[in-house]
This record gives C-alpha cells, structure tokens and sequence, in this order.
C-alpha cells in the first residue's frame, strides 16, 4: 500500500472513531480511503453526519496522521490496513472491522490458522492447569494462539505458550497493565505478534476493551473459555463470537468455584462443553486440513481392521457383517454407513447398537463409529 493510502486510511479512523463500521464500509463503496479522502460530504451520499465529520471533510488535513505514520516507523511498528492482502481474512467478516491494525513483531501471524482462547484475571491453578493440557496441543496442531494480554489466565498464556498474537485495547507503547510491563518484549522475542487498533498514546478506556473484545471473537473460527466470572470481559468476547457465528467452547467446572460461573452460563445459552483438547480439532479437521491430530489421538482413533474369519465375528448376521466391512480400518459416521451399504438407517442404528453391546464397535462423539 503507498503512504498516500495509509495516511487516508489513518485519516479516516479519527474522523469517524474507533468500532465504526462507516470507515469499511466508505472503502468498499469508493474503492480506497483515498477515493474517500478526496471526495466531499455532498458526494458520499452517506446519511447524516455529525459537525465533527462534516468539519473533517472540510479541512482535509492529514498532520495527525503523518505525526502517527511518523511514530510508527521509529518504533519500528508496521500497519496493516484492510485494503492490505495481509489483512486477517476472518476479521473482515464482522460487522464492523478496525480499518487499521498497528502491530509490532512477526506480521505473518496474522495470515495462519489463529484460535483465541480467554480466560478470568482472577485465575487459580485449575485455570492454569487447562491452559497447560488444552493450549500446547492447539498449537502443536498448527494453531497460533490470540488472547487478550489481560492478566491472570491470559498473561499466562502469552508467557508459557511460545508464539501468540496479543490483542491490546490501548496504544502498543502505553504499559498497560503495569503487572505485563515486558510482556510485549517476550511475545516478540518469541516471534509472536502484539497488535491493536488503537495509535499510539490511547489509554486503556472502559469502551476501549469492548472493541478489543471484538477482535479476540473475530479473528479466529472459534474461541475456548478457560474460565469466566459472570459479567466477565471474557463473557462479553464470547458473547461476540456467538454473534459473529464463531463456535464457542467451555471447559465445564465445579458449581462451587466462582470462576467457572461464566463458564457455566455459557454452556446453558449454547457453548460447546468440552473436557479434551483433541475435541475442538476434531471440529477443525473440517474446516482446516492442515491441522495435524496428535499421534496418540490419532492412534487411538484410528479404527481397526476387521478379520472377519476371527471367532469373534462368526455369529454376525448378514446385515451386521456388512456395517462391519463398512467401518473396518475407518471412522464411519452411521448415516455415512447407510449411505454406502444400501442399508435403512433404522437397520443400521440398530445393528450398531448390537455390534457395540458385543464389543465388536466403539462408539466416539458425532455419532461416529470404528472396530474395537
């Protein structure tokens, strides 16, 4: 993108305020901030507009930006605009997308396959422990971790994880929180990525996390909730997700601990309840083929071949050798099975039942079948 671009997208990030979608959807409609720049109040057609906006058209002055473009480059931070290839395809989808994306370390993150994970700034070592048994085996699938720089659960994970992408709901040179100072240092030492909408100097205002909220929810297919208080920031990022169609997971906890009552309330409205790791990627096998399943998962799933001269099978029906001979060596779901033998599924629901009540199947989640 050429600095004439840049400084007109910049420009018009203030005119209209952060978690407007005006300055999207200006882009779109004229082809570049430029084309925006250029025009007049009475040429965008656009509703009304405040004195504010109008006066900004007027003036058509690009000092701040330049001043923002200009602080940047000395502290050695790029800026992705949403014009730009490198632009997370995912974040475009929401309703209304930051036009700007300043961040500081390694930039191709944000082109990889990225799962979010949240969790309370009043964590325990439960909390810790998930992240330890659930977060490694996300990544070693492929996965870049995204979480909020919070602290608590979330400044853990940026410190235990390796490579993480950190969402900031304030400029990346303010120290915030002061407990993290050296944190966005050791993210990009880990060749991971700090990045926000915010320029530089932006304190951290109370709407400021709701707009950070946003893109935690809409930068990845999916986010996982460690632990949630009620009324939580990470109530508020799930809550998000739901809207922007993202699939929502919670780790179910005690009743008793406080800090799974979010987590609880989620899985009421709707979030998927999950006690493994290897369970959000088998929902992400179908959306990634990429992902690389851990081998003892894999081991475990794989599904045995069927000896049909063992003893074992000898008293099998016609019907029953069949769904056998279907599901040997694969991980068949039961309509799937139907489908290929010619079978009703009535018939093949309850030959699987007896398969399974003889030992011969083994049935795993979505209904889906392998040999014991």
């Amino acid at each position: 993108m050429n600095e004439r671009e840049l400084l007109c997208t910049i420009w018009l990030t203030q005119v209209f305020g952060y978690g407007s979608k005006r300055s999207a959807e200006l882009i779109e409609k004229f082809g570049s901030a430029y084309n925006v720049f250029q025009n007049g109040i009475e040429e965008l057609h656009f509703g009304r507009l405040s004195e504010s906006v109008k006066l900004a058209f007027a003036q058509k002055d690009l000092t701040y930006p330049e001043y923002i473009l200009e602080k940047c480059n000395r502290d050695k931070m790029q800026i992705v605009c949403i014009q730009d290839e490198k632009y997370p395809k995912l974040l475009r989808e929401i309703p209304n997308p930051p036009v700007v994306l300043y961040c500081k370390g390694n930039i191709d993150r944000l082109s990889e396959m990225l799962f979010t994970a949240v969790g309370t700034r009043k964590s325990d070592d439960e909390g810790k422990r998930i992240i330890d048994d659930f977060l490694p085996v996300i990544k070693n699938a492929g996965f870049t971790i995204v979480s909020g720089f919070a602290d608590g659960a979330e400044e853990y994970i940026h410190k235990s994880i390796g490579k993480t992408i950190a969402v900031l709901p304030n400029g990346i040179n303010v120290n915030y929180p002061v407990t993290n100072a050296g944190l966005k240092e050791i993210i990009i030492e880990k060749d991971g990525l700090v990045i926000t909408e915010f320029i530089h100097d932006v304190r951290p205002y109370k709407g400021n996390f709701y707009l950070r909220n946003r893109l935690l929810a809409g930068l990845s297919h999916g986010i996982l909730v460690l632990q949630a208080v009620g009324n939580s920031g990470t109530s508020i990022t799930a809550t998000a997700a739901g809207d922007y169609g993202r699939q929502v997971y919670a780790v179910p906890g005690s009743l008793y601990n406080p800090r799974f009552k979010g987590s609880i309330e989620m899985l009421r409205m709707g979030a998927i309840p999950v006690n493994s790791p290897e369970q959000i990627l088998e929902d992400y096998s179908k959306v990634y083929e990429d992902i690389k399943m851990p081998l003892s998962y894999k081991t475990e799933h794989k599904g045995q071949i069927a000896d049909l001269t063992k003893e074992k099978y000898k008293d099998l029906d016609e019907t029953e050798l069949k769904v056998i001979s279907c599901i040997s060596g694969n991980r068949v779901h039961a309509d799937e099975i139907s489908a290929r033998t010619g079978i009703s599924v009535q018939e093949v629901n309850s030959a699987l039942m007896s398969l399974e009540i003889e030992g011969l199947v083994v049935r795993l989640d979505g209904n889906q079948y392998i040999i014991h």
